[in-house]
């Protein structure tokens, strides 16, 4: 547990994770991960698709929240991506859209950074885009957090980001929630 605790306090100081870092946290994550999905009713090929989500999160040049999307569609990755500090036009419409941010003296404060979700959605080709049924597609997201035991954070998507899947016709989202106890959480679009 101290190293875990070393490992939070460097990732305060730089919003990218040295080799050792991601050693740990990847061997923290898939020894839990088993008995994780052991315990949840999710069927035993969801790991495959949380460690997908998992190594894309490690991509993240965020600090403080680094997550990881992987979009399937029948058991094929169609889709991944992960949040970034840079903008993007489609997040700002969902955020400006769905998202209360209750500023009122500068607007400038807000930086729509992009979510893991919607670079997933950005990375899935046109054609392949065309021929799906939304309606059978599952995204996975997780969420690294090396401060907190198990090394995951709550994943669920924010307001835009759950309108955005929605309003592609995705019903299924499985996502970490950082809770021993209860490690995965799944919602109904």
């Amino acid at each position: 547990m101290q190293i875990l605790n070393l490992v939070k306090t460097k990732m305060r100081t730089s919003s990218r994770l040295t080799k050792y870092q991601i050693d740990l946290i990847s061997y923290t994550t898939s020894k839990h991960l088993d008995s994780w999905l052991e315990l949840s009713e999710f069927p035993q090929y969801a790991k495959k698709w949380f460690l997908l989500a998992r190594n894309e999160a490690f991509k993240s040049d965020f600090s403080a929240a680094k997550l990881g999307c992987v979009i399937v569609y029948k058991n094929h990755v169609i889709g991944k991506g992960h949040n970034k500090l840079k903008t993007d036009p489609i997040q700002k419409r969902y955020n400006e859209k769905y998202r209360d941010w209750n500023i009122t003296d500068d607007s400038n404060l807000i930086v729509h950074s992009l979510h893991a979700e919607i670079d997933a959605i950005k990375h899935i080709p046109y054609p392949v885009m065309q021929k799906l049924d939304w309606k059978h597609v599952e995204v996975y997201i997780f969420r690294v957090a090396p401060g907190l035991e198990g090394c995951t954070g709550l994943a669920l998507p924010c307001p835009a980001c759950a309108h955005a899947l929605q309003d592609l016709g995705i019903q299924k989202v499985y996502y970490t929630t950082g809770h021993l106890d209860k490690p995965f959480g799944c919602c109904d679009l």
